[in-house]
Formats: structure tokens, sequence, C-alpha cells
């Protein structure tokens, strides 16, 4: 069972499974939280299906609402597993939909997965001709495709959320994409934090477009942050909620610093991002990285080959 997101003392908050589309067995959560005054909020969407449609008119049908009753829709970062729904529902019910400034920017320059030229940085990492073709279809599924889904408020950190009978506070937690946020329930004491921190993997990092800082260290930065909040219970995009937010965040932290490690060690002796990705160790082989997997392991690369200070703050 999903341990219960409701207390005595604050309106429902609820997890509602959305599938990814196709024959994957992926899924993401979208939380519907219900203010002081009954209207409908939120946090992620999910992809645009048709089964995640009726799982969303049924989790509000429990609390007698309907889609017309959504207020907002606040996402954690620009990618369709989180806001894919999200033009749809503004549609259906003029829900305002809330992004880090970040994220705004990504989708109108059209610039996530490798930059506006995917072409050229392939061909920078020295991705093999065969491979090249693979990971540019993936980038086409992965994105928003250039959408924009219509955003009516850009969301700064320490931003506070229109959801009465709640404390929200938007915590800038940059890393896996540079305008990730997550959403701190100052109440209840626990976080919605998409894919900043996830329970059973590792969340990759650099898959919202090149910046003007190194996204590892921004992940270990917003790690730090996170941390520094105490929380009892964090709720990821992706898997059960964390009930040890500090052991997590301490796991994933120690991971990154010893990939650093390992990065550094194998760009002794390989030149290429794709030398350098095939001799680290990944969870699984990496033979049997593929897809945005693979995707995410060579960008990560490359991030860790120009970290400066990473090593220092470990």
């Amino acid at each position: 069972m999903f341990p219960s997101l409701t207390t005595t003392a604050l309106p429902a908050v609820d997890p509602i499974r959305m599938e990814f589309p196709g024959p994957s067995r992926r899924h993401s959560w979208a939380y519907l939280i219900v203010d002081a005054i009954g209207r409908a909020h939120l946090i992620d969407c999910g992809h645009d299906t048709p089964a995640n449609r009726e799982a969303l008119i049924g989790a509000l049908g429990e609390h007698g609402l309907a889609l017309t009753d959504i207020a907002t829709i606040t996402g954690t970062h620009a990618h369709p597993d989180h806001i894919g729904m999200a033009a749809h529902l503004r549609r259906v019910s003029g829900a305002r939909l809330a992004l880090h400034h970040l994220e705004a920017d990504t989708i109108r320059r059209r610039s996530t997965f490798g930059g506006p030229d995917l072409h050229a940085t392939l061909r920078r990492w020295g991705v093999p001709v065969r491979v090249q073709t693979e990971l540019l279809r993936t980038a086409s599924r992965e994105v928003m495709d250039g959408i924009d889904p219509g955003i009516d408020r850009l969301l700064e950190d320490d931003d506070r959320l229109e959801i009465p009978g709640r404390d929200l506070v938007v915590l800038s937690t940059p890393g896996h994409t540079r305008g990730h946020i997550s959403v701190v329930d100052m109440t209840g004491g626990v976080a919605f934090v998409g894919d900043h921190v996830l329970p059973a993997q590792n969340p990759g990092v650099g898959l919202g477009g090149p910046g003007l800082t190194n996204a590892v260290e921004d992940h270990v930065l917003s790690l730090d942050r996170l941390a520094s909040f105490d929380l009892r219970m964090l709720y990821p995009g992706h898997g059960r909620p964390i009930e040890n937010p500090a052991e997590r965040i301490r796991q994933i932290r120690s991971h990154i610093c010893r990939r650093h490690g390992e990065v550094r060690g194998v760009a002794l002796d390989e030149q290429t991002v794709w030398g350098i990705a095939s001799k680290v160790s990944w969870s699984g082989g990496w033979e049997t990285l593929t897809g945005i997997r693979l995707f995410s392991a060579l960008q990560q690369v490359e991030l860790h080959t120009q970290v400066r200070s990473l090593g220092a703050r470990a």
C-alpha cells in the first residue's frame, strides 16, 4: 500500500499512477491535492494517454470532483512523463500551469537532450554512427516535441503555491534538468521531489539541455539543500515513497562522488565520452544500456569530466 499523504490536520493528497504509453511497464506519479475550499491541484500530471485521463477522472471522482475542478498544475520539470497531460487539462478545466522559468526557457528553445544540435553532440562524444540513430529516435520520444503546453506562472525559488490549507514552498533543485523543482510541504514535513531523488535508482542529470553551470555539481548542491529541511518523507515522481530521506540522499550523493572518481580515473586512458563510458561500471552492465539510459550515461560522463569542485565538496 502507498503510505497515506493525508492527515487529520491537512486536506487530502492522493497519488495517481500514470502509465507510460506503449508496451512499457514504467509509470510516474501525479499527486492530487484537494485544498481547503474543495478545489483540486496537481503536482505533475503524467503522459497524455486515454488511460491516464481515465485514471485522473477516477481519482477526482473519489473526492466528488471533476476535471473542471482542477485549479492548478505544478510541474516539477518539463519532461512528458511529468507534464505531458498539461495542455489537455488546461483546455478542459482552465487550470493554470506553473513551471520554473528555466524549464519554460527549455521548452521555448526546444533545447533538451544534448542541446540544440544533438547530431553534433553525439559526434563530439564519439558515439558510433549505428548508435547515433537510436539515440536520435530516443530524443524525439522523450522530450515535449517542441510543444509549449501553455505556461501561466513562472516559478522561482522560495515561491508559494496557491493552494489554500497548505504551505507549499518551491525549492529549486536543478540537476536532473536546469529548472527542476521540488515542492516542500512546510506543514506536513514532506516534499514532492519529482526526479530529484528516486528510491531505487540514481537519477539522471543534465537531461534538460545545457546551462551555465555543471548539472552534476548542481545536483549535489540541491541534494544538500533538500537534506537541510530534515523532512520525514519524500514523494518521488517514480517508485515508492522515501521514508528515510536523509539516508537516501546520502546514498545518492555518495554514488555521485564514487562515479566522479571512476570517470576521472578512466579518462586518463580514454579520449572520448563514449570510450570513457564504455569502461565505467554501470548497474546491469554497459551492454544493457539503450535509449534514454544510454543517453543519460553519456551525458553524465561528459559532465563528470567537466566538474571543477565536486571532489572538494565531497
